[in-house]
């Protein structure tokens, strides 16, 4: 993992919300991201 990162919790929905996910970069800080969308299922 020197020079990237690594996939925590695959992308997934909150279904009618978004679709999100959760990531570790490489200098070990775990972090989430997410994309609105109303039709995730």
């Amino acid at each position: 993992m020197k020079n990237c990162g690594l996939v925590v919790l695959p992308k997934f929905a909150v279904v009618g919300k978004c679709r999100q996910g959760y990531f570790l970069d490489p200098e070990g800080n775990t972090f989430g991201l997410f994309q609105v969308n109303e039709y995730a299922v």
